[in-house]
């Protein structure tokens, strides 16, 4: 089950997202009682603006839909915010109060938009090139920065200001686990039966997902063992990413656990054991992997002179675990998922890394409609890809198209002659072919 477990995440992933240098020019009329460092901050949320819109504008997304987006939500979240300043200094009563809101208003809003959004998140790296300020007009301030845009954070941020992609609401979520002893019985985790043992951790991350997930869903339902070997023989069969549907209905995650005993010490009646593992979220009907990830090693230590409260501190180790890990749930599951599906059909596939290969190159170029590559099927020589990304079909298309030609692990990719657009072959690269030709000479 590990072993399959690794297989599914390591199919599934994303792949790499390139990243690129801008420059930017950030301008900011400053008034006399204005403090450099305040300056400073305005300054660089200008540069970083032009930064960012030259990067959307590179990957052929809306920044003016963007940017009126970011506006309309800020003004949405400071509305309030310029309300209780009002109440508090009462611009209308007198002259004084009203420049002393002006002046107020003016300060918070420009501290509070240069840190809305969090757009500096798309920035990876800044050097500062130049900071100055007009000869005629002292208040007229420059600043010119050159920046590494992180092209992968970009498209988040754009993606949950435009919101191009909905989901429906999720109803259920199934709770599979599987927890693999080492070394061990179920005796030295303080219990007779296994179920003793695992229904307690069980219905405590039931309890935890209802009540302090934030996932917002109705019902969380342990599943049964045919449910979760429904669940392991379409991940062995690799049909994740193989439906075209996407609506949201059910969520499925699966935990994988490994409890390993160390160390039994009858002296001083303690026993040791190391605990590992990982999870996976997936949306049931479109099988899209909404997150994954591995729990650091766990170790307990626990007095064996009373075995119910030894099972209990152990169970309570493990299922305070992957809490920290699922507190973003919430988060993940409201973003949208990819509404379009592509799948590319492929011929003379040596093994299982051509076709990641192939994922790879595609999650990288098809950054832009944040594209998730994942193998659907491999029998044979013959494997299908499937993608997920937002936007124009005939655009994707497009793209993909430019990778007829592109060299990947000594192969060519080539279109199939009288076949559809998305039937490839590989051949082996001209320079691979010489190497064959002088081997057999």
């Amino acid at each position: 089950m590990k072993k399959l477990f690794v297989l599914f995440v390591f199919l599934f992933s994303v792949g790499a997202y390139p990243q690129s240098v801008q420059e930017g020019e950030g301008r900011f009329f400053s008034k006399d009682e204005d403090n450099l460092v305040f300056i400073k901050q305005q300054l660089l949320y200008q540069s970083f603006k032009q930064i960012l819109t030259k990067e959307m504008d590179t990957l052929g997304l809306d920044s003016k839909a963007f940017w009126q987006r970011y506006e309309d939500q800020f003004e949405n979240y400071f509305k309030p915010i310029e309300e209780s300043l009002k109440e508090k200094t009462k611009p209308e009563e007198s002259a004084k109060n009203r420049t002393d809101f002006e002046k107020a208003l003016r300060t918070q809003k420009l501290n509070a938009q240069a840190r809305y959004g969090r757009i500096q998140r798309a920035i990876q790296s800044y050097s500062i090139k130049k900071m100055s300020r007009s000869p005629q007009v002292p208040n007229s301030r420059f600043m010119n920065v050159e920046a590494k845009v992180d092209r992968k954070n970009l498209t988040d941020l754009y993606m949950s200001f435009i919101k191009s992609g909905s989901r429906e609401g999720y109803a259920k979520l199934y709770l599979m686990t599987d927890f693999q002893l080492v070394n061990s019985t179920w005796s030295d985790t303080g219990v007779d039966l296994e179920s003793d043992f695992t229904s307690v951790v069980n219905d405590h991350w039931k309890k935890w997902l209802l009540e302090s997930g934030g996932v917002g869903i109705s019902e969380v339902i342990v599943a049964d063992n045919s449910l979760i070997s429904q669940f392991e023989n379409r991940i062995h069969r690799s049909e994740v990413l193989a439906t075209e549907q996407h609506e949201a209905g059910e969520l499925w995650l699966k935990v994988n656990l490994r409890l390993n005993k160390t160390n039994e010490d009858n002296v001083l009646q303690k026993r040791t054991f190391h605990v590992t593992g990982e999870y996976v979220l997936l949306d049931s009907q479109s099988n899209f992997v909404l997150d994954k990830g591995d729990f650091p090693t766990e170790i307990g230590s626990f007095s064996t002179q009373d075995l119910h409260q030894f099972s209990s501190q152990l169970a309570s180790m493990i299922y305070r675990m992957p809490v920290s890990f699922w507190g973003k749930f919430s988060q993940i599951i409201s973003s949208p998922i990819p509404s379009q599906f592509l799948k590319i059909k492929i011929s003379n596939i040596k093994n299982v890394s051509d076709a990641i290969a192939i994922s790879d190159l595609i999650n990288q170029i098809g950054v832009v409609k944040k594209a998730t590559a994942g193998l659907v099927r491999l029998r044979g020589n013959e494997a299908e890809i499937g993608i997920r990304f937002f936007g124009d079909g005939s655009e994707m298309l497009n793209m993909l198209k430019g990778l007829v030609g592109r060299e990947i692990q000594n192969q060519v990719i080539k279109s199939i002659e009288n076949a559809g657009p998305l039937e490839w072959s590989l051949s082996p690269s001209a320079e691979n072919s010489q190497e064959k030709v002088k081997s057999s000479t």
